[in-house]
């Protein structure tokens, strides 16, 4: 392991980190989903201001950084579709204590032996977590709130978008078999969203093959938003909801 860690006393910024290939952070999923490669880097203690891409990459860790896009978020499809990390395949990866903030969508892509773990994810313009096709991953003790794009669904510009917390999603069309599989999501607070807090989307609603598998939702608090709190709006086979708590406003 390679390891890019604040000494003492120190605050390093970097503007920008991307591992791997490729010149967007469009999850294409043309590479499959375990990746193909062992990078073995951990960054620490580091503030990033325009976000992180791992592409195709295994064994990667971000730890206690504070990570941000470089405004603005709204006004076109563009700008609110940046995201503060983005995950383009891969396998054992870890994102632990960090900050996210300052973004679209604080985190999302796809890969296997996910772990986002302690996480401060917050003031955002799009979704907080989206979840487009973890395989063995968790989810586990993150504070998530505050994620608005200042509009309505129902105006224009037509760039607005609904702002959910936690979006579990399988993409397309072309993307069959991309459902996510064997996802706990334990110990996270959710709260204050412009939509959902947790939000399930399939792309193919009819097709009864494709379908979430295996979703875990136990010991979380799920505070005030303003829409549901849990939509599950798509199939999803084997899903566990289980010693959650709900909380509203007195």
């Amino acid at each position: 392991w390679v390891t890019f860690q604040a000494a003492d006393g120190a605050s390093p910024v970097l503007e920008h980190i991307w591992i791997g290939t490729g010149t967007s952070n469009t999850l294409d999923y043309s590479q499959g989903r375990q990746g193909n490669y062992n990078a073995y880097l951990r960054f620490v203690g580091l503030t990033i201001e325009d976000g992180v891409i791992f592409q195709n990459a295994r064994y990667w860790a971000l730890e206690d950084c504070l990570i941000e896009r470089y405004g603005p978020w709204t006004g076109s499809v563009e700008n609110i579709e940046k995201t503060a990390v983005v995950i383009k395949a891969g396998d054992h990866i870890t994102i632990k204590g960090c900050e996210i903030t300052n973004t679209g969508t604080g985190l999302a892509g796809y890969g296997r032996d996910i772990s986002v773990i302690g996480n401060w994810i917050h003031g955002g313009k799009h979704d907080g977590i989206r979840v487009n096709g973890f395989w063995n991953s968790l989810v586990e003790g993150n504070l998530i709130h505050d994620f608005d794009d200042g509009v309505t669904d129902a105006e224009e510009p037509t760039w607005s978008r609904h702002c959910d917390l936690i979006h579990i999603f399988i993409p397309g069309p072309g993307y069959a078999g991309w459902q996510n599989h064997n996802v706990v999501f334990r110990n996270n607070v959710l709260y204050d969203a412009e939509a959902q807090g947790v939000q399930f989307n399939n792309y193919y609603a009819t097709a009864a093959t494709v379908r979430n598998e295996l979703i875990t939702f136990e010991n979380n608090v799920f505070g005030p938003t303003h829409a549901n709190m849990f939509n599950n709006a798509d199939r999803c086979d084997g899903l566990i909801f289980r010693h959650n708590t709900v909380c509203k406003l007195a």
